[in-house]
């Protein structure tokens, strides 16, 4: 079974960008108004081709996605996506953000802005409960709310460790005290029967 690849040209419309205004005054850059003009031409494409890119992430994962649960039942995903050329990291990645999706309840669109390596730290990391994955996947950086997250955990995890280390101590304190409390009945014993 082979699958031909067909071409096909996007077409980019400067109408769809609605009300974008510039937050660079390119004059400061370039005295020649011409070159302004052009910059700021350049920035609104920029711009556009940016979010354009972005809405067709999402529709390739949600088109993926359809694909890998229609062929999901027979096994065949993984060679269909290597004969239409989606490689093996893009199918983890695919993956992964079905994972992060089935654990939480957040728009696919959410996850689909998510970078690769956020979601396949959040996908890996098993101690993260739904909200806290809703947290992350909803901050405005992503990999910074992971890392904060891991810190704290971290943090949590060495005060655990180190009351873990005193109990255990105390224990072995403990028991000491009571066979030397032991071996001192003993000797009273002792020295009462002399």
């Amino acid at each position: 079974m082979k699958f031909e690849r067909k071409k096909k040209e996007i077409q980019l419309s400067e109408a769809n960008i609605i009300d974008y205004k510039s937050n660079v005054d390119y004059f400061k850059y370039t005295d020649n108004p011409s070159e302004a003009k052009e910059l700021l031409k350049l920035e609104h494409q920029v711009i556009f081709c940016s979010g354009k890119i972005q809405e067709l992430r999402e529709k390739r994962w949600e088109a993926l996605m359809k694909m890998r649960v229609i062929l999901k039942k027979d096994g065949t995903f993984s060679e269909v996506m290597s004969l239409i050329g989606i490689s093996k990291d893009m199918i983890y990645d695919i993956n992964n953000r079905e994972k992060i999706y089935s654990k939480c309840e957040v728009d696919r669109k959410e996850i689909a802005k998510l970078p690769a390596r956020v979601v396949q730290k959040l996908a890996q990391d098993k101690t993260l409960d739904k909200d806290t994955l809703e947290r992350i996947i909803k901050s405005e950086e992503p990999k910074e709310e992971y890392k904060i997250i891991k810190e704290k955990k971290e943090e949590e995890e060495e005060v655990e460790i180190v009351d873990d280390e005193i109990i255990a101590r105390r224990s072995i304190l403990l028991d000491k005290i009571m066979w030397h409390e032991e071996q001192i009945k003993i000797l009273k014993k002792e020295y009462d029967n002399l």
